[in-house]
């Protein structure tokens, strides 16, 4: 299917052309909630097209990219990851054998995810999960 970004689905389509239908036979108070329930359905279609339009980075753009933190394997203390809550971020901190603690701060399930992983598949051993 080719859709451009900003293009609505058959669904809101739908549901937005039935509202205007009706909009004539209701009394004004209605009409006005139409109008309203249209600007939400509208307003909330483009917001869940923007969260899904996040494009993560490959490993060759990490790989390639500005560095500000490295460890090699065996040159770790500990790893620490913690889940993110309601009010508040998630974390990881690396503790490197030589140095004091680098803290990346994350935010979502899905990059919480991803940093255990990483942090799974580099050093098992030293990984502690706080949820």
């Amino acid at each position: 299917m080719n859709k451009s970004k900003g293009q609505l689905s058959l669904k809101a389509h739908l549901l937005t052309a039935l509202l205007v239908a009706f909009a004539p036979f209701a009394a004004p108070i209605v009409a006005v909630a139409i109008i309203l329930a249209i600007v939400g359905i509208v307003a909330i279609v483009s917001v869940k097209k923007r969260r899904s339009r996040k494009k993560w980075p490959s490993m060759k753009d990490v790989e390639e990219g500005v560095r500000l933190f490295e460890v090699k394997k065996g040159q770790v203390l500990n790893i620490e990851l913690k889940q993110h809550g309601r009010l508040r971020r998630g974390y990881v901190r690396i503790t490197p054998l030589s140095n004091e603690a680098y803290i990346l701060k994350i935010t979502g399930k899905k990059a919480f995810r991803v940093a255990r992983n990483l942090t799974m598949q580099f050093e098992p051993n030293r990984v502690k999960v706080d949820r």
